[in-house]
């Protein structure tokens, strides 16, 4: 059986939404949530990764973005204060 704490995320699950499905061998995941079961073939596997990933790296730079803005903003108050 394949380690099912080998990725930092759970890929959504079809059926029910949730963010709940583990693998449960090479090629079988299973939702935690609804019990939803599914062979996935290696490449789109791959695929769903890959999405995971991509979607993971814009959060953080909108995050980066947002810091960045609210530092300049705090910025110009205190010379404008000061």
């Amino acid at each position: 059986m394949a380690d099912t704490h080998a990725h930092s995320y759970a890929p959504e699950c079809p059926k029910c939404g949730h963010y709940s499905m583990v693998e449960q061998g090479d090629d079988k995941w299973t939702c935690l949530n609804c019990g939803f079961s599914k062979e996935l073939p290696s490449s789109e596997k791959k695929t769903s990764e890959s999405k995971t990933e991509t979607s993971e790296t814009e959060t953080k730079s909108g995050s980066n973005t947002i810091m960045a803005i609210l530092l300049l903003i705090i910025l110009i108050i205190a010379v404008v204060a000061g």
